[in-house]
Order: C-alpha cells, then sequence, then structure tokens
C-alpha cells in the first residue's frame, strides 16, 4: 500500500456540467473538484 500521492491534480473536475432528461433539468451548472483519495455523492429527490 501506497502513501497518497504528492501530485496536486484532482481526480475528477467539472465546470458547468448539465444533467437533462427530457423537459427536467436534474443539474444545472455544476462546479466540483474533487480530489485524489476523495469520494463524493450527489443526493437529491427522486
Amino acid at each position: 500500500m501506497t502513501g497518497a500521492s504528492d501530485d496536486c491534480t484532482p481526480a475528477v473536475v467539472t465546470d458547468g456540467f448539465t444533467k437533462r432528461f427530457g423537459s427536467v433539468t436534474a443539474v444545472e451548472g455544476l462546479r466540483m473538484t474533487v480530489p485524489v483519495e476523495s469520494v463524493y455523492g450527489l443526493l437529491g429527490p427522486n
């Protein structure tokens, strides 16, 4: 097992992400940076 990386490059970056299902906009304009070795989730009404 290795330690955390010294590289500061994020695992995931999104800027202005939008997701639509037909006429329903589920996510609009999402900006998010997820660091390495992190877990993120998006929760909302179904």
